[in-house]
């Protein structure tokens, strides 16, 4: 019914013989492929909305975490997040204003870049707060942010709102099919659990761009893995754009390391040998791709079975320069290491 943010294409390939005897084959028309909405509950059962059947859904469940993030096919950039934890009390309204000023400046994952614009009570009882996330050097996304309490449960809704506004409507729609089951329940868990949330396994951050004296561009940043279990050879794409989205270039890249850990994250550099050209206004930053196996598994040796040693030491250029000794102390063979400062 719903696709994972990363799946696999499955072809399934159908042969027809043909008859001797000038038999004729009847060949039925395929069916339409099925949009219509259906009713998702979490894996939890804690909540449940009616969403578009053919939508990807990521979701995040723990005893005391409820998430689950939406996007439309063929599209990296998550539209709908949904995250429920209980509180184990009711509130007043001054809690509750106390508690959307804190989830707006210390819990919310996006806070280092988001800026409130707005903030509204709705007629349903619940609180929308508009603003912007300034993606870097690329055009500031509006995001509308749902809070409401349901007796001790604390629901946020958000919404990157798309430029189609017709898929704007829809999602306005979807959020009004939410509903908390009471047959469920989640453990009762402090405020900041929210800052938990994310919206994929793999998640982009602190991405800066800068020029070199000899006026070569980088983009560089970090991915980080939410997952469970560790992804290997990540690749890392950037698109160099024009203000309206024209395509001026783009490079390709892997992380640097072989792999990135459940919980650890890993640097990108990709590199513009010619400097930044004069038609590119923004960038867009995605990691995966169709041809890349997020389930692919191979050994990774760490710092359970590595030791090392480092030294700092400059140039007479001011060039930094580390160096060290690694040292194996586990009973495998260790080849292609990779050492990364950060």
């Amino acid at each position: 019914m719903y696709k994972k943010l990363f799946w696999l294409w499955i072809i399934i390939a159908v042969w027809l013989t043909g008859c001797t005897g000038g038999a004729v084959v009847y060949v039925p028309t395929p069916l339409p492929p099925d949009y219509s909405p259906t009713r998702y509950t979490h894996s939890s059962g804690v909540f449940s909305l009616t969403v578009p059947r053919h939508w990807n859904v990521y979701e995040q469940a723990s005893p005391t975490l409820a998430t689950a993030t939406f996007s439309v096919p063929n599209s990296s950039q998550p539209i709908l997040t949904v995250a429920a934890i209980n509180l184990g009390q009711m509130l007043d309204e001054g809690q509750m204003r106390q508690l959307m000023f804190d989830y707006q400046t210390r819990i919310r994952p996006d806070r280092a870049y988001y800026t409130e614009s707005d903030r509204q009570a709705m007629p349903d009882g619940s609180w929308r707060m508009t603003g912007l996330r300034n993606i870097a050097r690329g055009l500031p996304q509006q995001v509308n942010t749902f809070i409401q309490t349901i007796n001790t449960y604390v629901i946020v809704m958000e919404i990157t709102v798309p430029a189609d506004s017709s898929l704007a409507g829809q999602l306005q729609s979807i959020i009004n099919t939410f509903s908390l089951n009471g047959g469920a329940s989640l453990e009762p868990t402090p405020f900041e659990t929210f800052s938990a949330v994310t919206s994929a396994n793999l998640e982009i951050l602190h991405v800066a761009d800068w020029v070199t004296p000899e006026w070569v561009f980088f983009i560089t940043g970090e991915v980080a893995n939410h997952g469970g279990i560790p992804v290997f050879d990540v690749p890392v794409r950037v698109s160099l754009e024009t203000l309206d989205g024209g395509f001026v270039a783009g490079a390709l890249d892997k992380v640097m390391g072989h792999g990135i850990e459940a919980g650890g994250f890993a640097p990108f550099a990709l590199r513009f040998g010619e400097g930044q050209p004069p038609a590119a206004a923004r960038y867009v930053v995605t990691v995966g791709g169709e041809d890349w196996d997020p389930t692919a598994t191979r050994t990774l040796i760490g710092d359970e079975s590595l030791m090392w040693t480092n030294d700092i030491s400059y140039n007479e250029a001011g060039h930094m320069l580390i160096s060290g000794t690694i040292t194996n102390t586990g009973d495998h063979t260790v080849r292609d290491i990779i050492a990364i400062a950060t």
